[in-house]
């Protein structure tokens, strides 16, 4: 039990009496017959004195007020769009797109999970091979942290490209950490916030190429 620092020295108190009661009743263990009824009532008269003080404790913690619950872990949307870019000559975008994510934050508002990230299609856009649209998907990551507005989640995401070109892996990889941090922006009091986060494309059409994400919406309820 956690003792509040109002009622610190009448625990300390209590402790010391416990510990000279014990001293004493030791004492009695091994005291002549004679000393034995003083010792006794010694005993007697620390024990109501120890009662006393809990009572005493017992009312103090009582009189303080209790600290509110914390709250409960918050489920919540995140409406808004969501804006790719590339270094890629052939897909430098930008490609945008309405997208809605599903939240979770802990009770402690400390915590922050991506429980829901709906694929992100790409309008058609011309390439040196054709027409091709691209499908953004969440293969990893998606939990991370939050502290007052501020958000950091990594995720892992996959670009799967409609073109079907004999001999090629079209489809690529990226990590991203999307971040509150500019150019993102905190969480405000009306649930409006930026993230945005940047990595290094792996494999297919894309690779060698940076990617960037920008989610820019509001989440309901505010965390």
């Amino acid at each position: 039990m956690t003792i509040p620092a109002q009622c610190q020295d009448i625990a300390d108190s209590i402790a010391e009496m416990e510990q000279e009661r014990r001293d004493l009743q030791a004492e009695l263990q091994q005291a002549a017959t004679g000393q034995k009824a003083f010792l006794a009532s010694q005993i007697k008269a620390l024990t109501r004195r120890i009662a006393a003080a809990n009572d005493q404790l017992t009312d103090c913690l009582q009189r303080i007020p209790q600290p509110p619950p914390p709250p409960p872990p918050l489920e919540a949307v995140f409406s808004g769009t969501a804006t790719i870019t590339t270094t890629n000559g052939s897909a430098p975008g930008p490609f945008s797109s309405a997208i809605q994510l599903s939240l979770l934050f802990d009770a402690a508002r400390t915590f922050v999970a991506i429980t829901s990230f709906p694929p992100i299609a790409t309008a058609p856009f011309s390439t040196p091979f054709g027409s091709n649209v691209t499908t953004v998907t969440k293969t990893g990551g998606g939990f991370g942290s939050y502290a007052g507005g501020t958000m950091l989640v990594p995720l892992n995401l996959h670009f799967d490209q409609s073109l079907d070109l004999p001999f090629f892996e079209e489809d690529s990889d990226l990590s991203v950490a999307l971040s509150t941090s500019p150019p993102g922006s905190p969480v405000n009091g009306s649930g409006a916030v930026t993230l945005a986060g940047s990595g290094v494309f792996s494999n297919g059409f894309l690779n060698g190429a940076t990617g960037t994400l920008n989610i820019l919406g509001t989440i309901t309820p505010v965390p």
